[in-house]
């Protein structure tokens, strides 16, 4: 049996629990009254049947004295159907009966199973002076009064029930208008709530109160889930802003602004890798700066720091998008061309480099400038090297071939005079 089927709504709840505390009251009170009303009715009817036979009992002394039947017939049928009794007879004291009449309307089914039930009788001796051993006249009452009773009883309950369904429905109709719509509705705002995640909702205002204050504490509950997912969010945006600049420290030089060491080593080994899978060839810059312990030792750190900068930003306007420029430490610098059609073409990008650099200055401070000497090493992949340490080992010994080959002489000159630096 399914969760769907074992359950009833509300209005099904109260409106059964209505028609059962409405039908027990009822019928306890209708049995209660009705036999209340038959007990009171059997007691009058007895005192009166009492009554009868002792009057039926003076009247008829004489023609029981003379055993006159025809007489005493005559007497019985006179008085039953003036008292409305149901039969009445005269039993002599050896137990004859000398006369006995049933009045006819007595004789249904319904007022014989009524005096089966509830039989209602009395007997006098005939005689003022006679007892109970004597002649004695038997009266029977009739029991339609019984009858009666319990149809108009049997009627009033079923009057009464019908009028209590029908002041249930009426009073179902106000509680579903009172009650239980607005249940109805806070059900459905919650569920839309949950499906929907729309915490900015709220429940509306109810006339009962306890349902109002159920809305209200509903909405206090949303005003808290909705400032705890604020603050989610809020968190959620500051840990991704964190996470974006760690990854981008993570792979960017702080000074340079081209990739550090870590970052381009695992490009580095990407491209060494697509390049083992389709075929391709890639070059790489190993470039050092001439003269760059001199630049710091005589103007500080910061005149050190605006040639690398420069050094940098001359890169990155000499390579293309595709390429990657890379800081290894120091005045250490690397290019990775790549793609690479042709080996030789990696020379091309090194003379492109050192003519840059030789023909911009760097203002190393406010009077004086220099024009950078580099030495550049060059290494092609997988001729140089199939790895990323033994390529990078290939350019670094390149460069330094390079550097011994320049000497690594520069000359400083005050700012506006003609730069040399060998």
């Amino acid at each position: 049996m399914s969760v769907e089927t074992r359950t009833r709504s509300l209005a099904q709840v109260l409106r059964r629990a209505q028609l059962s505390v409405a039908l027990v009251a009822l019928l306890t009170v209708g049995l209660v009254l009705t036999m209340g009303a038959a007990l009171v009715l059997r007691s009058l009817l007895l005192h009166n049947l009492e009554l009868a036979s002792r009057s039926m009992a003076y009247s008829s002394e004489a023609a029981v004295t003379f055993r006159d039947r025809m007489a005493t017939q005559a007497l019985l049928k006179e008085f039953v159907e003036r008292e409305q009794l149901a039969d009445a007879r005269v039993v002599l004291r050896s137990g004859e009966i000398l006369a006995q009449y049933r009045r006819p309307s007595s004789n249904d089914w319904m007022t014989a199973k009524v005096q089966a039930w509830f039989p209602m009788y009395a007997r006098s001796p005939v005689g003022s002076d006679a007892d109970e051993l004597d002649d004695v006249v038997e009266v029977h009452g009739d029991t339609k009064a019984y009858v009666q009773l319990l149809s108009w009883s049997l009627l009033g309950v079923m009057f009464s029930m019908g009028m209590t369904i029908l002041a249930v429905l009426m009073v179902s109709r106000r509680l579903e208008r009172v009650v239980l719509r607005p249940l109805g509705a806070l059900a459905k705002h919650t569920r839309a709530v949950r499906d929907e995640h729309a915490y900015g909702r709220r429940a509306p205002s109810a006339e009962v109160r306890e349902i109002d204050a159920l809305g209200t504490d509903f909405n206090a509950l949303l005003d808290e889930v909705q400032a705890h997912e604020n603050e989610l969010l809020r968190r959620h945006e500051a840990l991704q802003t964190d996470h974006e600049v760690l990854s981008i420290q993570a792979r960017v030089d702080a000074l340079t602004g081209v990739c550090n060491r870590q970052f381009f080593e695992s490009q580095l080994r990407e491209a060494i890798a697509r390049c083992a899978a389709d075929g391709g060839i890639l070059g790489l810059l190993f470039i050092d700066a001439n003269g760059f312990k001199q630049i710091n030792d005589r103007y500080g750190h910061e005149a050190g720091d605006r040639v690398l900068m420069a050094l940098a930003r001359h890169l990155g306007q000499v390579v293309r998008d595709t390429d990657l420029v890379g800081r290894l430490g120091g005045d250490e610098f690397v290019v990775l061309i790549r793609p690479l059609r042709l080996a030789t073409d990696a020379q091309k990008v090194k003379q492109q480099v050192v003519s840059l650099l030789q023909s911009t200055p760097v203002m190393l401070d406010a009077t004086h400038q220099v024009n950078l000497g580099v030495s550049v090493g060059v290494a092609v992949y997988p001729f140089d090297g199939a790895e990323v340490a033994s390529l990078l080992r290939a350019a670094d010994m390149a460069m330094y071939r390079d550097k011994i080959r320049q000497k690594g002489a520069f000359q400083l000159t005050a700012a506006g005079e003609s730069p040399l630096l060998a």
